[in-house]
Formats: structure tokens, C-alpha cells, sequence
């Protein structure tokens, strides 16, 4: 399965396409192919579904973080990542491709263990699942993949096999 991983962000969205081969009792072998950062705008959006193929777009939502509550300063910047959400998600289904929405804290939670997982502990954690998984990649990057294998591991309806 291809799948590809979206990290929406109020101005650039990161983003990942992963081949996730295996099923139970096979571990899930998620292996890199590409992935960068586009413009958070129907344009480049369109344009990366067109250029790529994949069997399931993931999108990270935003949802049940409680980030307002310590800064409240960032309630904009949630309010534009979640509206990059749903362009990329709109996108993905006008380009006929399934949907996945997947909360952070969700694939968080399934790829470290805990929900509030920090970005370092997500780094170690994509670096060790992920085959061919860039060292120097940047956040948005590892919060894609993190947010395609959270998915590929719902769809397949169980973590035990990874």
C-alpha cells in the first residue's frame, strides 16, 4: 500500500509517501520513497496528487491538543493548519483518493507510546520504523510519515503487527 502523509501547516504543509508492505503476523514494513514540503494552497496541493500516486492520503488533524490552554498566541496558527487540513483533504477526494484523518495524538500515541510525545522522541521513533528514512529531514517531514504509518496501522486495524 502507498501511502501518502500530510503534516498541514497554516503556511507549508510536510509531506511523505511511504510504501507500507506486510500484514499480520509480518511486521509492517514502512519504507521512505519521497517526501518535502508544499505550499499550503489548492495549486501545489493539486499538483502533488497529480505528480504522485498512493492508495490512501493521511492527514493530520489537529484535534484534542491542548496548545491554546499553555500559548494562546497560536489559536490562528491551529485555525489555519486545520483549514490546509481540509483543502488537502477536499483535494485528496476530488482526485478520488481515500481519506484518513488522523489526530496527532493518535499516531503519537501508536508510533511512541504517548499522545504528547515531543518532536525528539518522534524523530527516534520514525527513524527506527521507517526504512530509508532521511536523517536530516525536518519536522513537518517526520510528522507526515509519522501521521501515513499511524494510518497504515489503523487500516490495517492492528498495531501488533508492526
Amino acid at each position: 500500500m502507498i501511502v501518502l502523509g500530510f503534516d498541514p501547516g497554516s503556511r507549508s504543509s510536510g509531506w511523505a509517501r511511504l510504501d507500507v508492505r506486510g500484514c499480520a503476523p509480518a511486521p509492517v514494513v514502512p519504507t521512505f520513497l519521497e517526501g518535502g514540503e508544499v505550499e499550503s494552497d489548492f495549486f501545489a496541493v493539486g499538483a502533488l496528487f497529480r505528480a504522485t500516486s498512493s492508495d490512501l492520503v493521511a492527514v493530520e488533524w489537529l484535534e484534542g491538543i491542548a496548545y491554546p490552554i499553555r500559548n494562546p498566541g497560536i489559536v490562528a496558527q491551529l485555525l489555519a493548519s486545520s483549514a490546509a487540513a481540509s483543502r488537502i483533504e477536499t483535494l485528496a477526494r476530488v482526485a478520488e483518493r481515500k481519506t484518513s484523518r488522523v489526530p496527532a495524538v493518535k499516531w503519537r500515541h501508536l508510533l511512541c507510546g504517548r499522545g504528547n510525545a515531543d518532536d525528539k522522541l518522534v524523530k527516534l521513533a520514525v527513524e527506527r520504523l521507517v526504512y530509508g528514512m532521511p536523517p536530516r529531514s525536518n519536522v513537518h517531514v517526520r510528522d507526515a510519515v509519522g501521521c501515513a504509518v499511524g494510518a497504515a496501522w489503523m487500516v490495517g486495524g492492528d498495531r501488533s503487527a508492526a
